[in-house]
């Protein structure tokens, strides 16, 4: 079973400027349904997800764990930007 989906998170805090990258990917082959994994890489946030096994998890709110600010949240599909 390999990755058939993915989707990145950028988290930005407005305040301080943390960014972190976090992402999930959903594994499957043509032959059985994919599930998807939880979100990792949003260390430096504290998050807020929303689990949703048909179009994957999603990050509901973001806080800041060094500044406590509500951070930004962008969304991208399967493949990460390059100016990520």
């Amino acid at each position: 079973m390999g990755i058939i989906d993915s989707t990145y998170f950028r988290i930005r805090c407005p305040q301080c400027g943390t960014v972190n990258i976090a992402e999930t990917h959903q594994r499957g082959s043509n032959w059985s349904p994919g599930s998807w994994g939880s979100i990792s890489g949003g260390g430096d946030f504290s998050l807020s997800v929303k689990d949703d096994d048909v179009s994957g998890p999603d990050i509901v709110s973001a806080t800041c764990k060094q500044c406590g600010e509500a951070a930004e949240v962008e969304l991208h599909g399967f493949a990460k930007p390059k100016d990520w």
